[in-house]
């Protein structure tokens, strides 16, 4: 399965924590390292993004994708499905009966009439959606890591 992603609205804040967060736990309280720490913040929430393989703060996309034949469901890249604006199934707009989400997972399920999964029988999907975690609901393990690693990057900087 091919897939082409465009993103339309760019993660507003791409950090999984926040300079006043990081700061308090390390105890500095001079405004002046606010810039600094954003900076490493910026760094370690791309390190963690990287190593999980994807973009998990909330963007909106348009994701094309050109299905195996028949194939079951289809995984959109960003999760979890907040909105789905519109599927486009070989330039015809589905409606909200066609298709179901599981918006956890990012799994789209084509829908026959009566209500029933089918295949995805398209040549090719375009599928325009907003998906990921809002930034105030980032998991506490992936803050953790985040503050950790920002930690170890603020302290190797300003070692003798």
């Amino acid at each position: 399965m091919d897939r082409h992603l465009v993103i339309l609205t760019a993660a507003s804040a791409p950090s999984l924590a926040t300079a006043p967060d990081v700061m308090a736990e390390m105890g500095i309280t001079d405004p002046g390292v606010t810039a600094g720490m954003t900076t490493l913040i910026s760094q370690a929430s791309a390190v963690i993004m990287s190593a999980i393989g994807r973009t998990i703060i909330k963007e909106t996309v348009k994701e094309e994708i050109w299905p195996d034949q028949f194939c079951r469901s289809i995984r959109l890249s960003r999760t979890p499905i907040i909105t789905i604006t519109s599927i486009v199934e070989d330039g015809v707009v589905l409606g909200d009966d066609d298709f179901r989400a599981e918006k956890g997972s990012g799994i789209l399920h084509r829908l026959a009439p009566a209500g029933h999964t089918v295949p995805w029988c398209a040549t090719k999907l375009e599928i325009t959606y907003e998906g990921g975690l809002d930034p105030a609901s980032i998991p506490a393990d992936l803050q953790r890591a985040c503050i950790s690693l920002t930690k170890l990057a603020y302290s190797a900087s300003t070692r003798d």
